[in-house]
């Protein structure tokens, strides 16, 4: 047996026994990569040999041939049983058959190329494990990074929304032309639902006011094909209870589900805007009243020359006769213009002026005087002052503005149909005006002030939002809602209180109450004599008509007057002997040295010498101003005989008697 086997496989190594036993054993330890089993001494052991074999874990792998024997073949191929039974039937190959060496050496080769090839699909499945095993443990950690990445996903999307229903912005997602995502402010700015908004056949132009749809479409269409434009715009919009409102939207594209969204955030500046019209409207005030100044400074000047002469001339002229009728009409007419100048001049300062004792009555007369002009014809006017000397504490610019935004709104409500707007002055008491108990203001005597007019009236719920900021019944360009609000500001700040009263068709009462103070101090009177003197004055004024009308004025009631035209000529002289004048008086608006700088110069050369300041208009000076840097009188022009005699006699009168002591 074994030099068949070595004669045909030399490579081989052949090891060999008969004992059941050891057979399992070599096996088992040896690992060969074929057994050939033979006869054993029994049949018995010959089975369990081999089914031993095939239950191993050690060695049912290895290729097993069970053979009867082998027996040399004759010539005609005799071939005889020499095994019986199925005791064998777990080998890989059983032969019942006596065999012929090659016939043996041919299963052997048969089963060494099984065993071969079982090895190679041993190893290729092995290989294929380790690549299954590989390829598990890399999806296992795709799975746990995909699940790692999801969760962020989910994270930064619940991050998002809460972000985006946070915003104090509207934001929007528009996809495939419909609204994919709105958040809270959204639904709060444009009052609409997502129910209502979200739905295929809704349009956003709805949310835009007629006049701005067709821009409006423009973009999102330019925006949907790529093409480059701004991507922040402002419109006017429009909410789901038709409401207007300014907005600024930001908008982009950005990749959502399978396409392109758009997405955009839009913010509420209508309040912004209301600001910057504001703004704009006090610029063209501010320039309207630097050109009305500048204009009512060199009107001033022509006034005072038609006052001043014409007082001269009514000197010359007996009382009654025609000429001195005539001029007084001239004078008069100069009064109101100077009057009217006043108001100009009030309204045009851009200083704040301070809080002074004055008269309701004669701010009453002079601004309705001023508004007479742009009231229509159609609207009566009619005052009821029942006071000539009730006196408060109050910025008269103010009350002006007051009383003339009171009396607009008035001629407004009646504008279509005409009316009666009736302004009446009284004095009352806290204990008399039942209405003050409930308004917050100290007990004592009021002004009372009453708008009324007979227009159209409001609803209680307009009144009741009257003086909030922003609020106005007027259409679009006709008001900004400021101005009764401003003018609630200015009475509560001057200690006073403001009401309204109105009904549909019937009109509306405004009425203020303002606290009053002692007397109205005494004035000067046309009744009052004039009063002059002998002291020398210098007079500064770079009209040359003006120095020559009030030096002959102030020589006519016994002052000696030098006046000079040209201020730095008028300090050389001041500074070549300050002693010998007792009164310097000049104008404000001078080339070379305005009269505050000329005055400024003066004091120090002398402290104790007495300066009048006038000025027909001066933004860059105050009353204020003046006076602290001891400037006696502020004076504006244009000044009558009267009141520059008053004024002159009070300073050095003062002067004097301050020398006694």
């Amino acid at each position: 047996m074994k030099e068949i086997v070595n004669s045909h496989f030399s490579d081989f190594q052949f090891i060999s026994d008969n004992s059941g036993d050891r057979i399992l054993t070599l096996t088992t330890d040896e690992q060969p990569d074929v057994i050939l089993l033979g006869n054993l001494a029994s049949s018995t052991e010959k089975n369990e040999v081999c089914r031993k074999l095939k239950n191993s874990e050690l060695t049912r792998h290895i290729p097993l041939l069970v053979f009867p024997g082998i027996q040399i073949i004759s010539n005609n191929d005799d071939r005889n049983q020499i095994i019986e039974g199925d005791a064998e039937k777990k080998a890989d190959i059983i032969l019942t058959t006596p065999l012929t060496p090659n016939e043996l050496c041919s299963h052997i080769r048969a089963l060494l190329r099984l065993k071969n090839a079982e090895n190679k699909l041993l190893y290729q499945e092995n290989i294929l494990e380790e690549a299954i095993l590989k390829r598990t443990e890399t999806l296992q950690r795709e799975l746990v990074e995909y699940k790692r990445k999801l969760d962020e996903i989910s994270r930064s999307e619940a991050e998002y929304k809460q972000m985006v229903q946070a915003s104090n912005d509207a934001i929007f997602l528009i996809y495939n032309k419909k609204f994919e995502i709105i958040n809270k402010k959204f639904q709060e700015m444009f009052r609409v639902t997502p129910q209502h908004v979200c739905r295929q056949e809704f349009d956003f132009k709805e949310l835009v006011v007629p006049a701005n749809r067709c821009i409006f479409a423009q973009r999102l269409q330019k925006l949907e094909t790529g093409e480059k434009q701004s991507l922040k715009f402002e419109y006017t919009a429009l909410s789901g209870d038709n409401t207007e409102m300014e907005v600024e939207a930001s908008v982009c594209t950005i990749k959502y589900k399978d396409g392109i969204a758009i997405q955009g955030v839009i913010r509420d500046i209508t309040e912004r805007k209301n600001l910057e019209r504001q703004l704009r409207h006090s610029q063209k005030i501010e320039a309207i009243s630097r050109l009305a100044g500048g204009i009512a400074h060199d009107f001033n000047n022509i006034l005072a020359i038609i006052q001043g002469y014409t007082e001269l001339s009514l000197d010359e002229f007996e009382t009654g006769s025609i000429m001195h009728r005539n001029l007084t009409h001239i004078l008069s007419a100069s009064d109101r213009a100077k009057d009217l100048v006043n108001q100009i001049l009030t309204f045009s300062r851009q200083h704040e002026e301070e809080r002074q004792e004055i008269q309701l009555s004669r701010i009453i007369d002079e601004t309705l005087r001023i508004l007479q002009p742009m009231i229509p014809n159609s609207i009566e006017i009619r005052q009821h002052i029942d006071m000539d000397d009730g006196i408060v504490l109050a910025n008269p610019t103010q009350i002006r503005q007051v009383l003339m935004n009171l009396c607009s709104n008035a001629a407004h409500a009646m504008r279509d149909t005409g009316g009666l707007l009736e302004v009446t002055l009284r004095r009352t008491d806290y204990d008399s005006e039942k209405i003050l108990g409930n308004l917050e203001v100290c007990p004592g005597s009021f002004t009372k002030l009453i708008v009324r007019d007979t227009g159209h009236g409001m609803t209680p719920d307009i009144v009741e939002r009257i003086f909030d900021p922003y609020f106005t019944t007027k259409a679009a360009g006709e008001g900004n809602g400021m101005g009764l609000a401003v003018i609630h500001g200015i009475i509560k700040n001057h200690g006073g209180e403001i009401t309204v009263y109105s009904e549909l068709g019937k009109g509306t009462i405004f009425t203020l109450y303002l606290p009053e103070i002692a007397e109205n101090p005494r004035s000067f009177h046309s009744s009052d004599r004039i009063t002059g003197g002998n002291e020398r004055i210098l007079f500064i004024d770079d009209e040359r008509m003006i120095t020559y009308m009030h030096r002959e004025v102030l020589e006519r009631l016994g002052y000696q007057v030098v006046s000079i035209s040209n201020s730095i000529e008028a300090l050389d002289l001041f500074s070549s002997d300050p002693e010998i004048f007792d009164l310097v008086i000049t104008d404000q608006s001078m080339p070379g040295l305005t009269g505050i700088e000329l005055a400024k110069q003066i004091l120090k050369i002398r402290p104790d010498i007495p300066v009048i300041l006038c000025t027909g208009y001066s933004e860059t000076v105050t009353r204020q101003d003046a006076l602290k840097i001891g400037i006696k009188e502020f004076i504006i022009k244009p000044i009558i005989k009267r009141e520059i005699a008053g004024v002159i006699r009070k300073v050095l009168d003062m002067h004097s008697n301050k020398k006694e002591e």
